[in-house]
This record gives C-alpha cells, sequence and structure tokens, in this order.
C-alpha cells in the first residue's frame, strides 16, 4: 500500500544529460628551415609556432601535433602527439637545417604522417609556412609541389599556405591552399607579424577543423517532484480505501 501511496505523491522524470564528445584534429605544421631564413628569423617562426599551439587544446584527445623542416630536403621533426610539453620542448630544441626549398618533399612527409601516425575521424590538417618560391627538386619544383599538394587535399585534408616576406610567391600559395584560398592563405611581412597573429590563425584552424562539442546523450538524471492537484485527490481515495 505505501507503494502505490508514494507513487502516487511523487512522479519521476528521466533527462538525459548531454556530454561533449570532440572531433579530433591531426596538425601536420611544415617549418621552412631553408637559408633565406636569418637565424633571428627563424627562431622567430619558431616562436609563432608556439604561440599557436598555445591557442589550440593540444592534447591526446583533441589536437595533435607533427613538425616537419624543410629546406633542400624534408625531414620530419616529430610525429602525431598530444603532449604539448614534450612537442614545446622539440621546437626549443630544433636546429636550422638551411639549404634550398622543398616544398614537394614536405608535403610528402605530410602525407606520410596522416598514414602513419594519423587518427581515424580526424580532420587532417597541413600548416605549411614558408618565406619563398620552391627552388628543389631544380626544374621542377613547383610543378612537384603543386601535385604533392594537390594529393593532400584529394585525400581530404585541409592546407594552409602561409607566406612571409616579400620573396614569397602568392600564387603558388594560392595553388597549393584548400579553397576558398582567401579563407587558407595569409601573407605577413615579417615572422614577428606572423607571431602576433598567432592567436588569430589558430581560432581559423579551429574554425575550419569542425573542432567543436557535439551533444551527446551519455547519462541520465532521475527528478522527483510533487504531483499535480489530480495526482493529490487520486492519492485521497485511494487512502480513504486504505
Amino acid at each position: 500500500m505505501r507503494r502505490g501511496i508514494l507513487s502516487c505523491l511523487f512522479g519521476l522524470l528521466v533527462v538525459p544529460l548531454a556530454a561533449s564528445t570532440i572531433n579530433p584534429m591531426d596538425l601536420v605544421i611544415l617549418v621552412d628551415e631553408s637559408s633565406s631564413i636569418g637565424d633571428e628569423d627563424f627562431v622567430t617562426e619558431l616562436n609563432a609556432i608556439s604561440a599557436i599551439l598555445n591557442h589550440l587544446p593540444v592534447t591526446t584527445a583533441e589536437v595533435n601535433v607533427s613538425l616537419i623542416a624543410f629546406g633542400t630536403t624534408a625531414r620530419t621533426v616529430s610525429n602525431l602527439s598530444g603532449n604539448l610539453a614534450s612537442i614545446q620542448s622539440t621546437i626549443d630544441n630544433l636546429f636550422q637545417g638551411y639549404g634550398n626549398t622543398n616544398h614537394a618533399e614536405a608535403f610528402s612527409l605530410a602525407a606520410s604522417q596522416f598514414d602513419n601516425h594519423g587518427r581515424e575521424g580526424a580532420t587532417g590538417i597541413v600548416f605549411l609556412i614558408t618565406d619563398g618560391t620552391p627552388t628543389h627538386p631544380s626544374g621542377t619544383a613547383l610543378s612537384s609541389a603543386i601535385n604533392a599538394a594537390n594529393d593532400l587535399k584529394n585525400d581530404g585534408y585541409l592546407l594552409y599556405a602561409i607566406g612571409v616576406g616579400g620573396d614569397v610567391g602568392i600564387t603558388d600559395l594560392e595553388l597549393y591552399a584548400s579553397t576558398p584560398t582567401n579563407s587558407f592563405v595569409s601573407h605577413y611581412d615579417s615572422f614577428a607579424d606572423l607571431e602576433t597573429a598567432a592567436e588569430t590563425l589558430a581560432d581559423d584552424i579551429l574554425t575550419h577543423s569542425s573542432l567543436a562539442a557535439v551533444p551527446e546523450p551519455s547519462a541520465v538524471a532521475f527528478l522527483i517532484f510533487p504531483i499535480s492537484a489530480l495526482g493529490m485527490a487520486l492519492w485521497r481515495r485511494r487512502a480513504r480505501r486504505v
């Protein structure tokens, strides 16, 4: 009898609670280390990269980052990782390799990074920083770079092309970048200006990567509440029978 009385006195409402799920991002940054970049500018370039990363949620579950440096050849400095402290240590200890400018090999290494270390379902983004036009391999530098960039885009990756200084070819960057190019191509007069724009660039990356919380039911809440006057009248009738 008590159970019946209580069921009339109170109602039970089950409410699903929303949890946030993250659309992860794999970000490969291509770092120009060619001889046209002076020592101080190279340090500023690295500072700009650090500043961008500090405005991104670099974690195992959210943004993973890889660094690839390029001069005459390209080299993988670090594989995709969500350990910001480790990535920052790598940046702090990165030495400049100098040489020519090989965009094609940098793009190809980015593709390998996604193939070997990318996460299923993650948005893949390539972020090129360069101060000049491609000069290697000789004779086919630009066409090889365009082909490698197109391979990345055809595989579904987004490609940012960031130019710094007066020697960079904006038309080349537009051929590399995802579309619309006005959203994926930027030019800065100096690496100091690039560093100043770090927060804006990070926001742009997040916007285009769709890195957003998606509501997903993951739990329920039980709400017990007094019932209406009609419920109270029913309880009184039942109580009289008792």
